[in-house]
């Protein structure tokens, strides 16, 4: 005789025939999911916290996460520390958000921090051009001579061009050179002087011509190189300066990083020295823009936007940013009076010296006799 059991055991089975398995919930699925929905919301709250009081960027050349303070009244954005991501945390905590220092971090180094590269943003964001040429009365700061003035500006058409990564297939492969045999006429503070405030933190005059890896980083991450002293770069190394000037990109491996990748060419050169005999390759010299200091350049009252601004106007309307050969030609000629002559021309010249109309007793002097002489004196 069937019991209850059997009768409800053979319906049991009938339904399950026709419907299917029953999966019945283990009761660690329900927590499961009450876990994931909380997560959820500390996620978005953490999220809309940080996102009311904090501005977040990343830095595309440095690599660094920045920040600041929305309420704060300054502007500069600060590279984000371990220090300020432990405070963030507290600061969130004592909102009412159970967050964890990881918590954080996973937003803060996450791409939900927009993107930025500081030349590019700079250049974009410029002022309207007012119409005034204040590249040329920049270089008269300097100078007045014509080849300086215009030289100058091709310059800093070349290396604004360069900051808005609008040529990448030719580099800004001249640099002018500040000379002054006096002390204190602000060379160096005035080529400093052109950053803007918000880019100074990429002007550098600390260099290693022959560290080549170091060189390929500082070309990519510096808008500016000063090469401080420029008489002191032995001759050896000039052959290497041209190189570095003329290369347009390179590629290279970050640290910890398995594979090259290419790094476009951001910075340009300029450079001072107190010695006027200094140039020694004359066919090479059409890469340098000497010019003579005279008195003390006045670096006050720069208005970088305006002069940014022109630049990037000009280059928009296709204006040069190269020089021609006729140029080169002629600061060859200017940079004549800025070669080092060598010992042995020294020498020649203290021995002889070229005729001169009614002198006596004129002599051709031939190569034997020359070196003949030359012991005796």
């Amino acid at each position: 005789m069937k019991t209850v059991l059997d009768f409800l055991g053979q319906l049991w089975f009938r339904f399950l025939k026709s419907n299917g398995p029953i999966t019945i919930p283990h009761q660690t699925e329900g927590k499961a999911k009450r876990f994931s929905d909380n997560n959820s919301i500390l996620q978005k709250s953490l999220e809309t916290f940080l996102q009311e009081i904090i501005e977040f960027r990343f830095n595309l050349l440095s690599e660094e996460t920045e920040s600041r303070y929305k309420r704060s009244e300054a502007d500069r954005f600060y590279p984000v520390t371990q220090r300020d991501l432990n405070s963030i945390c507290m600061e969130a905590r004592r909102t009412g958000i159970d967050c964890r220092d990881r918590d954080v971090n996973r937003f803060v180094y996450s791409k939900e921090v927009k993107e930025y590269h500081p030349f590019r943003q700079y250049m974009e964001w410029l002022p309207e051009w007012d119409g005034k040429d204040r590249v040329s009365d920049l270089a008269r700061r300097v100078s007045s001579e014509p080849l300086w003035v215009e030289g100058f500006h091709r310059w800093m058409l070349a290396l604004a061009s360069q900051w808005m990564g609008s040529d990448r297939m030719h580099a800004n492969s001249l640099a002018p050179i500040l000379v002054s045999e006096r002390q204190g006429c602000q060379k160096s503070t005035f080529c400093k002087s052109l950053m803007p405030s918000s880019l100074v933190r990429y002007y550098t005059d600390s260099v290693d011509l022959s560290a080549s890896t170091q060189m390929e980083q500082k070309l990519g991450l510096f808008g500016l190189i000063n090469l401080d002293e420029f008489d002191r770069l032995p001759d050896r190394k000039m052959a290497l300066l041209k190189n570095w000037m003329q290369m347009a990109g390179m590629n290279v491996r970050k640290a910890h990083a398995k594979h090259f990748h290419p790094l476009p060419r951001l910075a340009s050169f300029i450079g001072t020295t107190n010695q006027k005999n200094l140039l020694s390759d004359p066919t090479g010299s059409r890469r340098f823009l000497c010019v003579e200091v005279q008195s003390k350049i006045n670096c006050e009252g720069i208005e970088h936007d305006q002069i940014y601004a022109q630049l990037k106007n000009e280059l928009q309307k296709g204006e040069r940013h190269w020089f021609t050969s006729a140029e080169e030609e002629a600061i060859m000629r200017s940079n004549e009076a800025f070669y080092k002559r060598p010992i042995e021309e020294d020498v020649f010249h203290a021995c002889f010296r070229a005729a001169c109309p009614g002198d006596l007793n004129v002599n051709a002097a031939s190569e034997t006799y020359v070196i003949e002489i030359i012991p005796s004196t």
